[in-house]
């Protein structure tokens, strides 16, 4: 079984949450580019870990915008639980880079042009659109700069196949839900104790 189970529940949330924010009007993706905007103006970073004893950090704009975009979630989330997110994204890429997992130049590429085929609902597209305009730049600009954005997710999931599938080989009997609990209770927390995580 290829582990999507992680990457497709992202996906569908970021959907839904569309959906939601455009019932209410396109303004807040409209607000949430024109914020990323400024934080990549800026230039400003932001420590939130250590990672191996070594400071890691992002933008303050993006960790301020991607803050705001989980408080509108079904779910919403604290800081401290964002922080935790950038990390694990990035220990998750350092580790599909361990396993010789990290994507090629042509899995990216082919991955962009099926997302830019298949965006659907029509109100994806929409969101999008009302992002570029705050972002203040157009949908091709965006693809290139997110390119090295998506070959971190391409190689995560990469690695979350490889998960599953050795998971779901030592327990057959297994669900998804079992796989999931497993990633949040097991593995995610052995990653941050392998590469000497400390948030701050």
């Amino acid at each position: 079984m290829k582990g999507k189970f992680l990457w497709v529940a992202a996906i569908t949330v970021i959907l839904v949450l569309g959906v939601t924010l455009l019932a209410s009007g396109q303004s807040l993706w409209h607000k949430f580019g024109e914020d990323d905007r400024r934080g990549e103006e800026s230039g400003e970073q932001t420590v939130i870990a250590t990672i191996q004893g070594e400071e890691y950090a992002v933008n303050a704009g993006f960790l301020q915008t991607t803050y705001s975009y989980y408080q509108l979630t079904p779910e919403p989330h604290d800081e401290a639980w964002v922080k935790e997110h950038f990390v694990a994204q990035e220990l998750l890429y350092r580790e599909a880079q361990s396993y010789g997992l990290a994507a090629t130049p042509e899995e990216v590429d082919q991955y962009i042009a099926f997302l830019r085929e298949n965006q659907n609902p029509p109100e994806a597209y929409d969101t999008l659109s009302e992002y570029l305009k705050g972002r203040g730049m157009t949908e091709e600009e965006y693809w290139q700069k997110s390119w090295g954005i998506y070959r971190k997710l391409v190689s995560m999931d990469k690695l979350d196949d490889k998960l599953s599938e050795d998971y779901f080989k030592q327990r057959p009997d297994a669900t998804v839900e079992d796989y999931y609990e497993y990633y949040q209770n097991e593995y995610r927390p052995a990653l941050f104790e392998k590469y000497q995580v400390k948030m701050l």
